[in-house]
């Protein structure tokens, strides 16, 4: 649930007027989208009582979670590493470099306290893994 509510921000940071959960039954997406076209802002009923209550605690400490350090790219590329793709395959799905994917690789080891790209790689799958089960 917390992943989601980071999710959450994120986009409606970035100017999306909705989010709904992935296991959202079909009414709900119906409600989403009619709230949404009419003009308004709808989130899963579950973030938005976590984000009320964040906001009403005064909100929580700048990156409390780990995950909420990384910028969107990271968060992206770390979504791969745990899917299983390659370095080489992630730069292809992203259209950057190698280097550059290998760079943000790095970012990532750093803000998450991680020392080896084998740490890495088990910590986002088991990120991938816990994610997917709290919304399967």
């Amino acid at each position: 649930m917390h992943d989601e509510v980071i999710y959450a921000e994120r986009v409606l940071a970035a100017g999306a007027n909705g989010y709904i959960m992935k296991q959202a039954e079909s009414e709900e997406l119906l409600l989403a989208m009619r709230r949404v076209l009419g003009g308004g802002i709808y989130v899963s009923e579950a973030i938005g009582n976590t984000m009320l209550r964040q906001l009403a605690s005064g909100g929580r400490p700048v990156a409390s979670n780990p995950i909420e350090r990384l910028s969107n790219r990271e968060l992206q590329i770390l979504q791969m590493i745990g899917s299983g793709l390659s370095t080489r395959q992630t730069a292809e799905a992203l259209s950057l470099s190698m280097k550059t994917v290998e760079s943000h690789r790095e970012r990532i080891k750093r803000k998450l306290h991680l020392s080896t790209g084998s740490q890495l790689v088990q910590f986002a799958v088991n990120w991938s893994e816990r994610s997917d089960a709290g919304t399967a």
